[in-house]
């Protein structure tokens, strides 16, 4: 058994992943989000995240911008990629974990930031949903290969059912 426990979920967006990460945050693990680097650089550069703009919308201005908040955010994570390193998401992940106990991300994305969960000893949890595909034309929506994945859990009955799905493959892999 291992000492710490490192988990990775892969899917498309709106598949669940955050749902499923649930499961793992109710019993002590800690969150962390790919796009906090993104965020912290916002904070320090401009004294806001941004996120505060958007919470203060009204739900039909939230549907309106859910799509155009995700597109900034996805334009400033490969700008990062792009222009700093292919790694710094990854990179800023594994500083980020160095002294945590048990972690989890519910937004794996790209090849190299499966590979540092794997590198923890950490395992890549695929959460589909039959009604979401992956957006093959946009590399972070696109999707791993598959033998970056553990397991793929169908995510089409209740909440309940997959948080207690993703309880099941996590300890049955840190059980081995």
């Amino acid at each position: 058994m291992k000492d710490r426990r490192v988990v990775g979920f892969a899917g498309p967006a709106r598949s669940g992943k955050n749902t499923a990460g649930l499961a793992l945050a109710g019993i002590g693990y800690e969150k962390y989000e790919m796009s906090s680097l993104i965020r912290n650089l916002m904070q320090r550069c401009m004294g806001t995240d941004i996120n505060d703009e958007y919470y203060e919308r009204t739900k039909d201005q939230l549907l309106t911008a859910t799509r155009t908040h995700r597109d900034f955010y996805v334009g400033l994570g490969q700008g990062l990629r792009d222009y700093v390193s292919e790694e710094v998401h990854a990179e800023a992940f594994m500083k980020w974990a160095e002294g945590k106990g048990d972690i989890y991300t519910p937004n794996i994305r790209m090849e190299n930031e499966a590979f540092k969960v794997k590198e923890m000893g950490g395992v890549i949890v695929e959460i589909v949903h039959p009604s979401v595909n992956y957006d093959t034309l946009n590399p972070t929506e696109a999707g791993l290969v598959p033998e970056l994945i553990d397991y793929t859990i169908v995510n089409n009955h209740t909440e309940e059912t997959l948080q207690n799905e993703v309880r099941r493959v996590v300890n049955e892999y840190y059980s081995i």
